[in-house]
């Protein structure tokens, strides 16, 4: 009993120890400046109509601006041709993305590109996606793009006050058309569509920053239960 006592305290410590470093090297970075927030837990993300706020913030800091949350710093651009300039002068320094344990590792099991860091699976995902998205095979969607475009054109005709759903319904039929072949959704309200829009907005709230204090505080993965819910949301997307 005693030496799992001491084996946690020494995690426990351990941790405390890990945060304090890094929380003490970001302080050093030149940061742009931003939002004063509280000393140790750091600034509070919106939680709704984030880029409206970020909007004024912009307004207030200028093209860029910095929030903290516990160790983990954001840096927001607010203008277009500020992350033009950054783009093409630091391309090289921004090719990776920072580890995400709730969005990335739990909610799609590493089996989405767009939050995947540099390495093997980012390339191979990459190389798969390059296979379906040049330019000369995505020429040869455009009779589905097309046919589907009259659909949605006809949806608003004869139901205009669902024109949004009727939107939604287009995308998503576009995709799994590319994807898996299916041209069977006709309306909004199809199962298939509804699972993939709930699958999109599902995302859209994990990735939100501060959703999850998971990306923060790492060693919240270990908490039994924690990753229920999240590991739940993709076996219903993987079984989609």
């Amino acid at each position: 009993m005693a030496i799992i006592i001491a084996c946690t305290l020494i995690i426990i410590l351990a941790s405390v120890w890990i945060v304090k470093q890094r929380y003490q090297a970001t302080r050093r970075l030149p940061l742009p400046p931003g939002p004063p927030g509280r000393r140790l837990l750091g600034n509070t993300m919106p939680k709704s109509y984030a880029p409206f706020q970020f909007a004024r913030w912009t307004e207030q800091y200028g093209p860029m601006f910095s929030l903290k949350q516990g160790h983990r710093i954001f840096v927001i651009i607010g203008r277009q041709q500020a992350a033009v300039d950054i783009m093409e002068k630091e391309g090289a320094n921004l090719a990776n993305r920072p580890r995400s344990i709730a969005a990335q590792e739990t909610l799609t099991d590493r089996l989405g590109l767009l939050l995947e860091g540099s390495g093997e699976i980012f390339r191979r995902l990459r190389w798969v996606l390059h296979a379906g998205l040049q330019p000369k095979v995505a020429e040869t969607y455009e009779p589905i793009q097309t046919g589907h475009s009259k659909n949605l054109v006809l949806d608003i005709l004869n139901d205009p006050n669902n024109h949004q759903g009727h939107a939604m319904r287009y995308s998503a039929s576009v995709v799994m058309s590319f994807t898996y072949g299916k041209i069977t959704p006709t309306s909004y309200t199809d199962p298939e569509v509804v699972a993939v829009n709930k699958s999109l907005a599902r995302f859209h709230q994990v990735i939100r920053p501060g959703a999850y204090l998971l990306d923060t505080y790492a060693i919240l993965r270990f908490v039994p239960g924690y990753l229920s819910q999240l590991k739940a949301w993709h076996k219903e997307e993987h079984a989609l």
